[in-house]
């Protein structure tokens, strides 16, 4: 393996740390925001708070009272917050799972160079090719499946 080959591999890992860590950062700030948005209801003519959140499938009304007008804004500004940490969290998990996929496929190429595969042969490759799995039979789609979406 090639050095530059390596020296990527090691950023990769670097930055797969890197990522793993920021997300664990994420999750501890989501857990210190409050969860759900502010919902303001007026009863008898008088405006009530209540904080609305997901509890499984229900959704829950927690009180909050009268809110002063800076309470309100902390609330709403807590709720952007939330959201801006949710989207950031959601890229990084897609970062982390095609990190992975390279780390895997990077491993998996060592691996092969390292052992020859058993029974590995021109018509073995091309069987791999064509999508026949071990036994010879085809994965996936049937041929009457094929067919019979071709005759259509």
């Amino acid at each position: 393996m090639t050095e530059t080959t390596e020296n990527d591999q090691n950023a990769q890992m670097a930055e797969l740390t890197e990522a793993e860590n920021r997300l664990a950062r994420i999750a501890n700030s989501l857990s210190t925001l409050p969860r759900g948005c502010l919902v303001r209801k007026v009863i008898k003519g008088r405006p009530f708070f209540y904080l609305a959140y997901r509890d499984g499938a229900r959704i829950r009304f927690e009180y909050k009272g009268r809110l002063s007008p800076a309470e309100q804004d902390g609330y709403i500004e807590a709720a952007k917050n939330r959201a801006g940490l949710r989207r950031e969290a959601s890229g990084l998990r897609a970062r982390l799972a095609l990190l992975k996929r390279k780390l895997r496929i990077v491993m998996d190429t060592r691996a092969n160079q390292a052992t020859p595969a058993i029974g590995s042969s021109d018509d073995s490759a091309s069987s791999a090719r064509s999508g026949a799995g071990i036994n010879g039979k085809r994965r996936g789609k049937t041929p009457d499946r094929t067919l019979d979406r071709n005759l259509l």
